[in-house]
């Protein structure tokens, strides 16, 4: 499910840039949350990578099924696009769903029987099927009065399960909204899973946030103290942020009727969006289809007019982009215009620049910095700073 290197990283680990210019981080956390439900916006290709890799295990019970139950009602909606059943049969996202009794187990979500059954049914079940790659669990309302212990005893067995089944991605859940608000226990207990998850480079599923915003986005109802239901506190009594929205929208235009269990089917349209988000990042796809991240500009038709020159990118790159000087090159994941790793297929060195330095690179080969001046590949020419001469890229093999 990572991005693929093309090249060994052994010529970039012999070589060291001064540690100032380590602006870059491979890793990041991985939320999905009310940001993240714009159903438009995940690309078609990155779908099908979704489908094509992903063996999902799903335990929850009741509040859980929201998830599953908005999949189900997108898929009728919008078509096989967003097809899912338990066998990944037909092109279909291999999803399987456990509505209680994970595997045959008595766990049933993340606090029922208990607090820790759920990590025990998760380790017999990895077990026996070795090609599940994905597992996400959701609670009840267990948030509502856990204790800070009972959380802390969640994140260490996740990050048992993690340490133990490496190539398995485990997905961090919040719990559902309760009408406590912001001083509540809930709100405290999903922080303290978000402030984790947040500084370990975690995945999350922010089932909470999620049902804090409608579709505006303008307000966050759980300060209004909202319940799962979607019902917040006003001056004047009780309102139901998603039956409003519902009402002033049209059904099957703006959004589409599903029996989501404790709540409206809006609120549950937003947790399927957010899951295909979920699974497309998971997949590869950056959560971006405005050009790669680094290179902060606009599409022309493909073409982008950055810091580093004009560039062509498709999604169906992934991390490979064009430029007329550079020829082809791959970043490495997790690249920002801040900084950026690239290696550049012709003249097989890792490189490394940002913006405000560019044209001027660090080549790991040398090691040291050089700045293009001038041609195309193979047949660029570059100023070495260490020799201070003007060399060929001849020179630089």
């Amino acid at each position: 499910m990572k991005g693929t290197i093309p090249r060994p990283l052994r010529s970039l680990a012999a070589f060291a840039l001064p540690a100032l210019l380590f602006t870059f981080s491979a890793n990041a956390a991985i939320v999905a949350d009310h940001n993240c439900t714009d159903l438009a916006a995940i690309p078609e290709s990155a779908i099908a990578a979704a489908k094509a890799e992903l063996v999902i295990a799903y335990g929850h019970t009741s509040h859980g099924s929201q998830l599953t139950t908005g999949m189900e009602g997108l898929a009728t909606w919008k078509g096989s696009l967003y097809a899912w059943n338990g066998t990944g049969e037909d092109g279909a996202l291999h999803l399987i769903d456990f509505y209680g009794s994970f595997g045959g187990s008595d766990a049933q979500d993340l606090g029922n029987p208990n607090f820790t059954a759920w990590e025990a049914a998760t380790r017999s079940y990895l077990t026996t099927h070795t090609t599940v790659n994905v597992v996400i669990w959701s609670w009840c309302g267990q948030l509502s009065w856990a204790a800070t212990s009972d959380v802390d005893t969640y994140l260490s067995l996740m990050s048992g399960l993690e340490r133990d089944f490496p190539g398995v991605t485990f997905v961090y859940m919040t719990g559902h909204l309760d009408g406590s608000g912001p001083e509540g226990t809930l709100n405290a207990n999903n922080n303290r899973i978000r402030a984790y998850c947040t500084a370990n480079d975690k995945v999350l599923f922010d089932f909470a946030d999620i049902e804090s915003y409608d579709p505006d986005g303008l307000v966050n109802y759980m300060k209004k103290y909202a319940d799962d239901a979607c019902n917040y506190q006003t001056d004047g009594g009780t309102e139901n942020w998603a039956e409003a929205w519902q009402n002033s929208h049209e059904v099957n235009v703006d959004w589409y009727y599903c029996d989501a269990a404790h709540t409206q089917p809006l609120n549950a349209n937003r947790k399927a969006y957010a899951a295909w988000w979920l699974w497309a990042r998971l997949a590869g796809w950056s959560g971006s289809s405005a050009g790669p991240d680094w290179v902060d500009a606009e599409s022309v038709g493909g073409w982008y007019p950055s810091w580093y020159g004009w560039l062509y990118w498709q999604e169906n790159f992934g991390n490979w982009v064009y430029t007329p000087a550079h020829g082809w090159q791959y970043a490495f994941p997790g690249a920002t215009a801040e900084g950026v790793f690239l290696w550049d297929s012709s003249l097989q060195h890792w490189w490394w620049t940002r913006r405000g330095f560019y044209p001027y690179v660090y080549d790991f080969a040398l090691p040291g910095w050089v700045c293009m001046t001038g041609g195309t590949a193979p047949s660029r020419n570059f100023w070495n700073c260490q020799t201070r001469q003007a060399v060929t890229e001849q020179n630089l093999r």
